[in-house]
Parts: structure tokens; sequence; C-alpha cells
């Protein structure tokens, strides 16, 4: 016969089935377990019990007057910890220093079955004033698989599955292809837009092989369609919204055809200056012919 059997035959023996207020050992600076018939909990300690400064374990029956169906962790006489029937509900910590608990004004650690999340507050609730962040999961009906950030009783940022950030109280999709949205807009002292490679860069206006544009099918174009060539419309800037690094990209395009544009002119200038010069030579010498 084994050790665990001849010790459990033992037990069964000398410490039949506990009635009230029975220990297995009755001196409370030794470690015990213990019922209690007018709480209806059993208290497993180690020693000292939990009024004192012993570690205890109390489970709580159905029918206790104080804490039905649930489970307290004593340590130094206080509770440290309580697992609560009531909402499946977690607590730490004294009364006066809770740290996971179900009540709304204080923080709490709470899991929601119709919405599939887990709601971190730190108190008031999120309906509040309280600060929450919420983990929704795949399952959830709303905001699936994303991570939302509340204070003041308001969304303030949501992180999407896709990776995307949104910024304010907003409930809309962020634009396709983009990974950040700020409501509202931003201040900052600086920004700077990364250019992946020369070829987003205008310089290619400068090469040999570019084909300007004339001038007299410029004007024609922007007669036609109130804006220049190869440049979005305010319709179409509204739609697809102000792409930083193109639009400079584009601008600076603009106004390197511009500069060909006067060099041109320029040319042209000279030109008709010389031209102008020489005939006024012509017409002076026939003004004068005794001076030739």
């Amino acid at each position: 016969m084994s050790k665990t059997i001849i010790a459990f035959a033992l037990f069964t023996v000398f410490y039949p089935a506990l009635t009230a207020a029975q220990s297995l050992v009755a001196t409370g600076a030794d470690p015990y377990v213990r019922t209690d018939a007018n709480n209806k909990h059993l208290v497993v300690s180690g020693g000292n019990g939990w009024a004192n400064t012993g570690a205890v374990i109390a489970l709580y029956g159905a029918a206790s007057p104080v804490n039905p169906n649930s489970m307290n962790l004593i340590s130094g006489g206080v509770v440290s910890m309580s697992l609560q029937a009531t909402g499946n509900t977690l607590m730490t910590g004294t009364a006066t220093a809770k740290t996971l608990i179900a009540n709304s004004t204080d923080p709490y650690v709470r899991t929601d079955a119709n919405n599939k999340h887990l709601v971190l507050s730190g108190g008031s609730g999120w309906v509040n004033t309280g600060a929450v962040i919420a983990l929704y999961g795949a399952t959830s009906p709303v905001n699936a698989n994303t991570i939302l950030f509340g204070a003041g009783g308001a969304q303030r940022m949501l992180i999407k599955a896709d990776g995307s950030v949104m910024i304010g109280s907003v409930t809309t999709p962020n634009p396709a292809g983009y990974k950040l949205y700020v409501d509202q807009g931003i201040l900052t002292e600086k920004v700077k837009v990364a250019v992946a490679g020369s070829v987003q860069w205008a310089d290619h206006v400068f090469n040999k092989d570019y084909l300007l544009m004339p001038l007299s099918e410029v004007e024609q174009f922007i007669k036609k369609n109130k804006h220049r060539p190869n440049v979005l419309s305010a319709d179409e800037m509204v739609k697809e919204g102000n792409d930083l690094g193109k639009t400079d990209a584009k601008l600076l395009e603009k106004i390197e055809e511009l500069t060909l544009y006067m060099i041109e002119i320029k040319k042209e200038n000279t030109l008709l200056k010389t031209m102008v010069e020489q005939q006024n030579k012509k017409i002076e010498a026939l003004s004068h012919p005794q001076n030739n």
C-alpha cells in the first residue's frame, strides 16, 4: 500500500467530515483548515489566522451572509485579492487601495461578453469622464481586432487591425492607402516628408529630352479646364486630399517650367533687341546718306 493511500486512510480515521467550526489544528498559531458554520466558509491558514498576520485562503459558500460564492486571499491581516462571483470580478488590494474592481467609479479591468472586449479603466468608466483602454477581439460586433483609447467620455485614439491609427473622436474610415488620420488637424513646429527617389522630384524638367508644352497650348488648356496642365483641380484635391510630397514636387515642376519659359523669352527678347538695333542703324544710315 502506497504512502499516499495510508495517509488518506489515517486522515479519514482521525479527521472525519468536518462539522461546525472544526479545525484540523485548533491552535491558531499553527497552520490549519477550518470550517465556519456561521459564515458558511472554509478557511485555509498558514498560521496566526487571518485576523492577525498569517496567510489565509477563505472559500465562501452560496449561503454565506458575507461574500457568497467568492474567494479571498488574505495576507498580513488584510485582503490581498478577492475573486467575486458577481460579475466575474477580480479585486486586489485593501478596501481603501483597490486596483481591480467592478465598481465603475474606481479603477477596474472588465470583460464584456456582448462586445467581446476587455476594458481597462482608470475609474468612472468610458461613458463618463474616466480614462479607458478597450481591447476588442476578433468576434467583436464593433471595432473587431482594434485597440481603443478613451478619455473624458469620448474616443480619443483607435488602432485598427491593419495598423492604421485614427486620432480624435472620428468614426469614419481612414482614407485608403494611409496609416494615420488626425481629426481637426495637427500643430507642429516641423514637418519632414521623405522622398523615395530622385524620380519623385522635379529635376527631370531640365533634361534635354523634356517636352515643354508651348505657352499657346498652356493658354488653351487653362481656358478650357481652369487649372494648369498636370496639376490637380480643386475638385480632385478635395476628393483625394493634398499629398504634400507630390504637391511640392508638382509645384517645383511648374516653377522649373516657368524658368524654362523665362529663359526662352529672354532669348527672344535678346534676339528682338539685336534686330531692333540693326534696323535702327539701317534707318539711321538711310536718313543721313551724306554720313556714309
